[in-house]
């Protein structure tokens, strides 16, 4: 959308990254509709006939007859459900079931809904790093690595940012070592996970964070 991609490029000019993000983030459904996509539902998996989801990010509860306690049978009719941003960052609601009440994140509902799963991704990525901006657009599965990798570059997940030179053995610079620390530290990710995203061996990732390489930083 017009509005999405002028905070952008303020972020890239004038302001910080993180201060057009957070514009982003305080806007962020504000705009749904407006020079974007028509919307589509679809029914939201698990509550086929309960529940739909569109691909503008929302979620609505369909037309339906409840029993009460007494026997007697009410119409109650669909609305438009009220997502909350959990402690994460990430837009949720509340579906009920078989008197079971369950959150789900509205990006994993969307997703599900709309976009076909390829093996090994497992994860679910706002490409403009704005968990809140749930739009079909704005998603894409992905793995583990590459949610971690997405994450610092984005700056969802915070990391200590240097001009590090590049060793002249290594792949790595300066930099992927200060990160890679400090997505351990913050318990980000897995050494596992660590080693996947950076294409490196569990042992030499084990060795950056216990300072027994790269120990000059």
């Amino acid at each position: 959308m017009y509005i999405y991609g002028v905070l952008i490029a303020a972020g890239q000019t004038y302001l910080s990254y993180k201060t057009a993000q957070t514009i982003l983030q305080l806007w962020g459904g504000l705009f749904y509709g407006v020079n974007d996509m028509q919307e589509q539902w679809k029914d939201v998996e698990g509550y086929e006939g309960k529940y739909q989801v569109s691909n503008l990010g929302k979620v609505r509860s369909l037309d339906r007859t409840v029993s009460r306690a007494d026997g007697a049978k009410i119409f109650k009719r669909g609305i438009v459900l009220s997502a909350a941003v959990n402690t994460s960052g990430y837009m949720q609601v509340v579906l009920h079931k078989d008197g079971n009440s369950i959150s789900q994140r509205v990006h994993t509902i969307v997703a599900n809904a709309f976009l076909d799963k390829p093996e090994g991704k497992v994860e679910v990525n706002h490409k403009n790093g704005v968990k809140t901006d749930n739009r079909l657009t704005n998603l894409e599965w992905c793995s583990r690595s590459e949610n971690i990798r997405h994450a610092v570059r984005t700056g969802l997940k915070k990391t200590t940012i240097f001009n590090g030179t590049e060793h002249g053995m290594s792949k790595l610079t300066d930099n992927d070592v200060l990160q890679i620390r400090s997505i351990h530290e913050q318990g980000f990710a897995t050494q596992k996970e660590i080693s996947d995203a950076y294409k490196l061996s569990s042992t030499h990732v084990s060795k950056i964070i216990s300072r027994k390489r790269w120990s000059h930083i």
